[in-house]
């Protein structure tokens, strides 16, 4: 609970990809759009969620898999 992303992570070295639902109230999607601007990352990303909240591999499940699964794949 001490990490501030905003305050001390300005860098990765690996792409960074948020899935993010519209109607997350838990991490709102200002912070995500907020944090990326500031962030360093080779690729950056934001995968947004339209029917979702905190949970968008539950929420929308299908979507989720469509794009996570493809990516997965090539990583191997």
């Amino acid at each position: 609970m001490e990490v501030n992303l905003l305050r001390d992570i300005f860098e990765l070295k690996v792409p960074v990809y948020f899935c993010t639902g519209r109607k997350n109230y838990n991490v709102p999607f200002e912070l995500v759009i907020e944090y990326l601007e500031k962030l360093r990352a080779p690729h950056k990303k934001i995968i947004w969620f339209e029917r979702s909240a905190h949970m968008p591999n539950f929420e929308e499940s299908d979507m989720f898999c469509e794009i996570w699964i493809p990516i997965e794949k090539k990583a191997y």
